[in-house]
């Protein structure tokens, strides 16, 4: 569930050409503190981070398989994770808001949930 809902952050953070150190640092605390893990473990999950978003890995199938295996609250944590990604340069720009629009559609969030927590990363 962990490397899934990374994943999910690193493809968020990967939409503006590449995942900056600031964006890891905020996805690992993400993962440490939603999840409790700790190194080494946190490390392996964070590299695999990396190495999905550099893989391109496809939306349409993190997200379904996150889905599968997660309820609306944890897909709701996962959209404020990501918007507290996209948000880690003090923006999120116009490609990471779509980029999360996306994803909330993958999450069928319903909209109005979505905007709620888009407003409050504005």
């Amino acid at each position: 569930r962990y490397t899934l809902f990374g994943a999910v952050l690193g493809k968020v953070a990967d939409v503006e050409g590449g995942i900056s150190e600031a964006e890891i640092a905020r996805i690992r605390a993400l993962l440490e503190e939603r999840f409790s893990i700790h190194a080494p473990l946190l490390d392996w999950v964070v590299q695999s981070v990396r190495e999905a978003a550099s893989a391109r890995m496809d939306r349409q199938g993190l997200l379904s398989e996150f889905n599968r295996i997660a309820d609306m609250d944890a897909r709701m944590e996962l959209l404020d994770a990501a918007f507290a990604v996209a948000a880690v340069d003090g923006t999120v720009s116009a490609a990471e808001l779509e980029e999360l629009r996306l994803l909330a559609n993958f999450l069928w969030i319903d909209p109005r949930d979505y905007n709620r927590v888009r407003q409050r990363w504005a």
